[in-house]
């Protein structure tokens, strides 16, 4: 008891109803509610399969993994659910088809069956009857092979699923358990001839048109010819002793490369509250500023050690030269792969920093043209004021009396002088405006600038610890 205690201790976090409770409450806020609900699904999701798949877990006992598996298994179908619950049927296809492709409950028999009662609710019966056939006999998708579904509980539940769409569908309730499953893995395996009713017959007597059953496969047997003539012979098989050794070749599942870019790409759309209120908490009352030190920053190398060393120090150094020359279990080298991300994270990086160059040059040439444009009018206005001013001094001219000369000149040079010292006012306070505002929208942004590299920053770092 003492040694299991850890493990299960460990596993504990492996909650899905907390992870349920955390993303209801995210979707109860309002509009933007759906997006952090997924991408709350998703996080999870990813580290836990990451966990099962290149973590510890298999030091656990066979419970314990067990039970991680099941509440990974829930958490694809409260994710779909929720998905469907919000009307997101594309999207909730699109779950199922990563949890029916995860390494790690891709194989439960629950995920199989909702995903194709939500498909045969859609009114799109042979979409269901190829999920069905993948479950239970092999064959389409990304993998094709054998079975998917391998507890024989699940099978069992799943044949029973099966047989129950198709008495329905076919409106032929005498149809029997054993005659689905012959039709079904005949079709599968390509068996014809012989002494065992071909597919078509099967068809036509108890199902109706298999059409819908039939799944990709080279073998697949024809019916009868119409002039009763029977089948030809299949060829001869080939010999045993002909057969080349199988040759053991790495292979990346597909779906769970799918599953893994969706997840981080939807958690790229924006940052997480924690690392955000920490952002937040750091500017205080300030214009928030860039990350420092950038991740990924393109900056010129010292040349002066091959290692890196002056750079990042000897201890990092040395965890990095391990990483490159790491080798994975079929013995392939992992430094390409790291490369490649490096590559990937120096391109944000110098993407992000063209985007801000233009959009600081393009903030730049708005304020000086409405400058110019403010300045221009100040300068007519006040050479309006002045020749208006000229006028008035020629027109008084013709004025005989010269004490009235005097005293026309006077009042006019006063209202002229006053108007213009208005209008200088006047443009002297639209001119303070003007900067001010400017200086806004500089201000805005440079904290718009520093919170996009801030989430550059994040996705860097998220890509780095899921690649391990």
């Amino acid at each position: 008891m003492s040694a299991q205690s850890p493990m299960k201790s460990s596993s504990s976090r492996y909650d899905s109803r907390a992870v349920i409770e955390a993303a209801e409450s995210k979707l109860r806020v309002g509009a933007g509610g759906i997006g952090e609900a997924q991408t709350v699904y998703q996080s999870a999701l990813l580290d836990w399969v990451d966990d099962v798949t290149m973590g510890d877990v298999a030091e656990y006992d066979a419970d314990v993994r067990a039970n991680i598996r099941n509440e990974i298994s829930e958490l694809w179908l409260a994710y779909a659910n929720m998905n469907r619950r919000s009307n997101l049927n594309k999207s909730a296809t699109e779950v199922y088809e990563q949890a029916i492709n995860c390494p790690v409950a891709g194989g439960t028999g629950k995920i199989w069956s909702e995903y194709a009662r939500f498909l045969e609710e859609r009114g799109r019966p042979r979409t269901a009857q190829s999920i069905y056939l993948r479950a239970l006999v092999g064959g389409g998708g990304e993998d094709g092979g054998g079975p998917r579904v391998a507890e024989p509980a699940d099978r069992a539940a799943l044949w029973d699923e099966f047989l129950r769409m198709m008495r329905s569908l076919r409106k032929n309730p005498e149809l029997t358990l054993d005659e689905l499953k012959g039709a079904a893995r005949r079709e599968h395996l390509g068996v014809g001839g012989g002494q065992s009713p071909p597919v078509a017959d099967v068809a036509t007597e108890r199902v109706g048109s298999m059409s819908d059953l039939r799944v990709s496969s080279p073998g697949a047997v024809g019916a009868a010819r119409d002039d009763g003539e029977e089948d030809a012979a299949r060829p001869s098989k080939r010999s045993r002793w002909d057969a080349k050794a199988p040759v053991i070749t790495a292979t990346v599942s597909g779906g769970r490369i799918d599953t893994t870019a969706a997840i981080l790409f939807t958690a790229s759309r924006n940052m997480p509250p924690e690392i955000e209120m920490l952002w937040l908490a750091r500017d205080g009352g300030s214009i928030p500023s860039r990350p420092e030190p950038a991740l990924f920053a393109a900056s010129p190398p010292k040349l002066g050690d091959p290692s890196g060393k002056d750079l990042v120090g000897n201890e990092a150094a040395l965890r990095i030269l391990r990483m490159l020359t790491e080798t994975t279990n079929d013995g392939r080298n992992l430094g390409s792969a790291v490369l490649e991300l490096c590559h990937a994270c120096w391109m944000m990086t110098a993407l992000k920093e063209d985007e801000v160059t233009r959009a600081q040059e393009s903030i730049e040439n708005k304020i000086v043209s409405l400058h110019k444009l403010a300045y221009s009018a100040t300068m007519l206005c006040m050479i309006h004021l002045r020749s208006l001013t000229a006028s008035l001094i020629s027109t008084s001219s013709q004025i005989a009396d010269k004490e009235a000369l005097e005293a026309d000149l006077d009042m006019r040079a006063s209202v002229a002088g006053g108007a213009l010292k208005a209008v200088q006012q006047a443009n002297e306070r639209e001119m303070s405006l003007f900067d001010s505002q400017s200086e806004a929208q500089r201000n805005q942004l440079h904290a718009s600038i520093a919170w996009e590299f801030r989430k550059v920053k994040c996705i860097k770092i998220s890509l780095v610890v899921h690649t391990g």
